[in-house]
């Protein structure tokens, strides 16, 4: 499968620099799959019925857009699923005439071209009643004045992922054409979505959690017109095999709304799963992948009375950092406000710790730049700790006094280790009352002056952060046997487990049953495990 993959990618670029590589791609595409082979010799194996979009009297919405192996054979699992409850189904997909989306970061022609035939043959292979782009008589230049904003939002995010920066330059042609090329990806998003509601009156939308271009602006507009939302995170979302589901109650698929999280609340955990909990987080802390970059990870001799606050950054052009800020425009200005802050004392040192994303995935502003920037050199009272320091990131919130945090999970997981948090943005766990959230840059530097001393976590701070916790990474995720997650480049079908349709209809699978009644009933069992 490798050998196969570096081959297109030779054929590819040879069919790019002659300039022929979308009529090459179709050709090729016409002998071929788009679709792993095993993937399809399972699909092909199954007999799914027709998905009705007239029968029922509910319709589900998948704004899929563009499709990928997993995401589309998951959501055509769901489909089927639905029907087999009473609910119709309509999927929509891409026709290749979208200058950009997050299907096709690399804006490559080819690359269009494939997902169009790679949606042709799901839409086939799995029976979904599809509609694509050229089929809709769509308006891409119309601008509406109640949600263009948020169009530029979403436009601004994508452009932010698909040229890795975290500021766009308005100076840059390149930045700028992105940027428009974007901003008509919205416009068509939101387009289509309001005709197809009209025509079907969709009582669901389901999707993954996007905060980037199309699918977002789908899910946008599901939330102005007050239609309930089924999303769900990408497996292995950083903490395992399974899937995370929501309403989109915050701007990604983890955050959980304020009436489940009042029901966690106030659950005591039992025994058992005070245990279960601390086995966790104990193979979590043991397996976490360390850098292995650097020639060493030389610890930090302080003075005796010398506080360490250890500051921990998110990587700069991911969306769940926009539009969460509470105190600052962005994180840029929040480490440099916090290291001129430091500046003043002489009784605590300031550890920067740069998100090892920016390595493992690259990124062309990253916080060391914006810190050479800004200071000639920095101050003594801070350290910095670059993407590729190898350093035990739970052993540095140990020894830390107090850890300082935009978004990361590590908020939470310092306050599990007894070490209290301040947080600057509303992360999904701000608020939860187990962290220190000012409100002001007064209050936030009235915190940091404060230390330790003052800011000590309480018995009821304790429970609540495992409460979360336990929600979090063991109550919330959903095993999901009949589509498995795995790599390119596995030799098993993601549906090795589904032998027979019979397990899509109800009673099949106790997994699909309960997805498939959280959806049509709306409960809170995403978030709570419950029919609530």
């Amino acid at each position: 499968m490798e050998m196969k993959e570096e081959r297109l990618r030779s054929l590819s670029e040879l069919a790019r620099r002659l300039g022929i590589e979308k009529h090459a791609a179709k050709t090729y595409l016409s002998f071929t799959s788009a679709i792993r082979s095993q993937l399809k010799e399972s699909l092909e194996e199954l007999d799914f019925e027709e998905i009705s979009t007239s029968e029922h009297e509910m319709t589900a919405f998948f704004p899929e857009f563009y499709s990928t192996d997993y995401r589309t054979t998951l959501h055509g699992i769901i489909a089927h699923g639905l029907n087999y409850r009473g609910v119709g189904s309509v999927f929509v997909f891409g026709d290749g005439s979208l200058g950009a989306c997050k299907g096709n970061m690399s804006q490559y022609e080819d690359n269009c071209v494939r997902c169009v035939h790679q949606s042709n043959e799901f839409a086939e292979l799995m029976n979904i009643p599809d509609v694509f782009l050229d089929e809709i008589n769509y308006d891409d230049s119309v601008k509406r004045d109640e949600i263009e904003s948020k169009i530029e939002d979403y436009a601004v995010s994508s452009t932010y992922r698909a040229l890795q920066i975290a500021e766009i330059d308005y100076e840059n042609p390149e930045h700028v054409q992105l940027l428009e090329q974007f901003k008509r990806t919205g416009r068509i998003a939101w387009d289509v979505t309001d005709k197809l509601h009209k025509e079907y009156d969709f009582d669901y939308f389901v999707s993954t959690g996007s905060s980037y271009l199309p699918r977002g602006m789908a899910l946008e507009y599901a939330k102005i017109n007050d239609i309930p939302i089924t999303a769900s995170s990408d497996p292995i979302y950083g903490d395992g095999q399974d899937l995370m589901f929501s309403r989109l109650d915050g701007p990604l698929t983890h955050y959980i709304s304020d009436k489940s999280w009042r029901i966690v609340e106030q659950r005591p955990l039992g025994s058992d799963q005070e245990r279960e909990l601390d086995e966790f987080m104990g193979e979590r802390m043991e397996t976490v992948e360390q850098t292995q970059y650097a020639d060493s990870g030389e610890s930090l001799e302080l003075e005796e009375d010398t506080e360490m606050y250890s500051m921990y950054t998110h990587l700069p052009w991911d969306a769940a950092i926009r539009d969460v800020s509470r105190l600052f425009d962005d994180q840029y200005e929040w480490v440099r406000e916090t290291v001129e802050l430091f500046e003043t004392f002489d009784d605590k040192h300031l550890v920067i710790k740069v998100h090892p994303a920016e390595k493992m995935r690259g990124t062309e502003q990253s916080i060391t730049d914006i810190l050479d920037s800004t200071f000639d050199e920095l101050p003594d009272n801070t350290t910095l700790l670059e993407p590729d320091t190898d350093v035990d990131p739970y052993e540095l919130m140990r020894s830390s006094d107090i850890v300082l945090v935009y978004t990361s999970t590590v908020g939470m997981e310092a306050t599990y280790l007894d070490t209290p948090v301040i947080t600057t943005a509303d992360s999904h766990y701000a608020g939860k009352g187990f962290t220190y959230d000012p409100e002001t840059k007064d209050e936030y530097r009235k915190l940091i002056d404060s230390g330790s001393s003052e800011l000590e976590l309480d018995e009821r701070m304790s429970s609540l952060v495992r409460k979360y916790l336990y929600n979090y990474f063991i109550q919330r995720p959903i095993s999901f046997d009949l589509v498995l997650p795995n790599s390119y480049s596995s030799e098993e079908s993601i549906i090795e487990n589904l032998e027979s349709i019979e397990s899509l209809k109800p009673g099949g699978d106790a997994v699909l049953d309960d997805i498939c009644k959280a959806i049509i009933e709306n409960t809170s069992y995403f978030y709570t495990k419950t029919h609530q």
